[in-house]
């Protein structure tokens, strides 16, 4: 049986190089890599694809994660630990904090860790610079969440904002609203860009003083949006927030000025978080199905662990639902 050895001789390599040529390395010339190839379909040499033998010292994953304070970013984390913990892996978290320069330190110490994998959560709009910056991570698996485009150099997987916010503009819209606001902070660009979208191929015209912006997260971005757009005359009937966290600082707002929620303010979010159907009037939401993306993720990372010489890339959007609660009922 043939064997790497003998193209090594045959060509006078060294073993590491034919191997390397063997799985496309970018860091072998096309002409060695064509004479290896050559070689090795004349002596009949048969590659055996294994999967990589983990050790205790590598079988770790890495996962970069902006934070974990809020429910979306928190249940990614845990459905990516136990998917990969199912696998045999133990994985260390480590946040960003949204900072790009973080990601990228982050990428250098799982780099010197000797990582089997890294699955990154980024809200960056083009990661690639970043890996292709720390050395050695170009060469490490790695599966891309969170973007909204598609990249030819990593697997990525995302959720269809534009499909979920068109979800929750039909139904509003059914509903009677004609008046809409959004509120949000600068992570949900991609969201208001979609609501203007829909809104404008329904007619209707999404007022700049209805989109209120803040450098707040969370809750109190929320509830202090709320207090400026209840300021305005005439309020508009139907706000959209950036997502669920948001939603329940503006509904506080709402509440604390004797407003009803859906009778005077029909409001909705993004993520349903668990605590949706625990309000007062149950807040309707687009659920992005995180476990989903998890298995997804967890799944292409695998395979790109036990099968390296793999080349092509794979890009998933998974299709969020919407989940119509009482905060929208009525105006039928």
């Amino acid at each position: 049986m043939a064997t790497l050895m003998d193209i090594a001789a045959a060509l006078d390599l060294n073993k590491t190089t034919v191997s390397k040529a063997l799985n496309n390395s970018s860091d072998i010339s096309r002409e060695t890599k064509e004479r290896v190839l050559a070689e090795a379909e004349r002596i009949g040499y048969v590659k055996h694809r294994r999967k990589r033998v983990q050790s205790d010292q590598n079988a770790l994953i890495g996962i970069i994660c902006p934070e974990i304070v809020s429910y979306y970013y928190a249940q990614l984390v845990t459905s990516l630990s136990a998917c990969l913990q199912k696998k045999g892996f133990t994985t260390l978290v480590l946040l960003s904090a949204f900072s790009p320069e973080m990601e990228k330190k982050h990428l250098e110490q799982l780099i010197k860790l000797n990582v089997s994998g890294i699955i990154m959560i980024t809200e960056q709009t083009n990661v690639a610079p970043t890996i292709h910056s720390v050395p050695g991570a170009k060469n490490t698996p790695t599966v891309i969440m969170g973007l909204n485009y598609e990249s030819r150099e990593h697997d990525v997987i995302s959720v269809d904002e534009e499909y979920g916010i068109r979800s929750i503009v039909e139904h509003l819209v059914s509903k009677g609203h004609r008046r809409f606001a959004f509120l949000g902070d600068d992570l949900v660009g991609n969201r208001l860009k979609y609501l203007r979208r829909y809104l404008e191929q329904k007619g209707i015209e999404l007022k700049d003083e209805y989109v209120i912006l803040s450098d707040k997260r969370n809750g109190e971005c929320g509830y202090e949006c709320m207090q400026r757009l209840l300021a305005l005359d005439p309020r508009p009937t139907a706000v959209l927030t950036g997502y669920d966290t948001i939603a329940l600082g503006a509904y506080r707002a709402i509440t604390e000025h004797g407003l009803r929620v859906p009778e005077d303010i029909a409001l909705a979010g993004f993520d349903d978080a668990d605590f949706c159907e625990f309000l007062p009037q149950s807040l309707t939401s687009v659920n992005c199905d995180p476990e989903a993306q998890c298995r997804v993720a967890a799944a292409i990372l695998l395979s790109r662990i036990h099968e390296p010489g793999e080349k092509y890339t794979q890009v998933a959007a998974i299709t969020p639902r919407l989940m119509v609660r009482e905060s929208t009922a009525g105006r039928d």
